[in-house]
């Protein structure tokens, strides 16, 4: 499937981790994630098995487990069962970003610096239509330029009136 790309304006606030968690929790509730197949759900263990000739008995037992613990699985009803649920291939969202750092990092948002926001957008307070205008190439920037990959994400003080107005959430997530 290869990762998406996602982005969201949220209302400033000064938690940036709050902001993040009622974001999470937003999406989550919309339903605005990929949500992968229960392929397992129908397979009987033969069927779940890779077309591998020579598996060993401990090789066997390791899908084993790894069959026994899909069957197991409840229906995702909480963003923790999601994450478990679609595993390696997360939610092609926000909700793959769990916290909020200072420097990128696996499953977390990290901001640019007022030198990165200085070169990007000429100012360290970008605008709402700044960001808009820019979406595509921002992100071509950060992955670019800047080395974030996936699985991480990054967030921008969006200004009005030279006031902090909203967060952007940005980032690309899912396999």
């Amino acid at each position: 499937m290869g990762a998406s790309v996602w982005s969201y304006f949220v209302p400033y606030q000064s938690d940036i981790s709050k902001a993040l968690q009622e974001l999470r929790k937003t999406v989550f509730s919309q339903g605005k994630y990929f949500r992968r197949p229960a392929f397992w759900k129908d397979m009987t263990f033969a069927e779940f098995l890779p077309p591998v000739p020579d598996l060993t008995e401990e090789e066997k037992q390791e899908y084993l487990i790894d069959f026994k613990k899909l069957q197991s699985l409840p229906e995702p009803t909480s963003i923790e069962t999601l994450i478990e649920w679609n595993a390696e291939d997360g939610t092609h969202s926000i909700i793959d970003i769990s916290e909020i750092s200072e420097s990128p990092d696996f499953g977390t948002a990290a901001p640019l610096s007022s030198i990165e926001l200085q070169n990007f957008f000429g100012t360290d307070k970008p605008s709402r239509k700044m960001i808009e205008n820019q979406e595509a190439a921002l992100s071509e920037y950060l992955h670019q330029k800047m080395g974030r990959g996936r699985w991480e994400g990054t967030y921008i003080i969006v200004y009005k009136e030279q006031l902090p107005d909203e967060i952007y959430f940005t980032g690309f997530s899912g396999d």
